[in-house]
């Protein structure tokens, strides 16, 4: 009797349609980059003094992120990075490629960061390449804006008890 529950075990097994991969293939490729984009741009920090010890890159909110590695007592550092790892309006100032130009456009600081990352985000050999390439692609980062989002019953679910909804729909 167990010989034939083991042979109808395995029989039925072997009916069985495998089970979906969790993730596509594109899915499973572009979570690949992303991954490896966040450990090149910890790498990055690293070697230009921030310290990262105490954090890992963990998966979040259909990206990812540093997460404390380790459990942190109030007022604990778990990630601290040297100014010269920050696109700032002195970084872009001080660009060789486009700093005097900057100068010259008398622009506010939010102004000045914003041309300077597309300035750099246009440079594969830019000082922030690592940084950037971190970042969400702009289709990637349109599907994380509500405003961006179907109208329907999908946004509402989506974005129901949050103050997010009123504001996709006045979008």
């Amino acid at each position: 009797e167990a010989a034939a529950s083991e042979a109808a075990a395995k029989e039925a097994a072997a009916s069985e349609t495998p089970p979906a991969d969790p993730l596509p293939r594109a899915a499973s490729s572009s979570a690949a980059r992303g991954l490896e984009a966040c450990r090149s741009l910890l790498r990055w920090a690293t070697e230009r003094g921030a310290r990262t010890g105490s954090v890992a890159v963990r998966a979040s909110c259909g990206g990812f992120g540093l997460f404390s590695a380790v459990p942190l007592r109030s007022g604990g550092v778990a990630f601290s990075c040297p100014v010269s790892c920050a696109l700032t309006p002195g970084a872009a100032l001080a660009d060789e490629t486009v700093g005097e130009e900057l100068r010259r456009l008398r622009l506010t600081d939010e102004q000045l960061v914003c041309l300077y990352l597309l300035h750099c985000r246009r440079t594969p050999s830019s000082h922030f390449a690592p940084y950037l390439q971190a970042l969400p692609s702009d289709d990637e980062a349109a599907a994380l804006l509500p405003q961006l989002w179907p109208d329907g019953e999908e946004r509402r679910a989506r974005l129901a008890g949050t103050p997010l909804l009123r504001q996709a729909e006045a979008g």
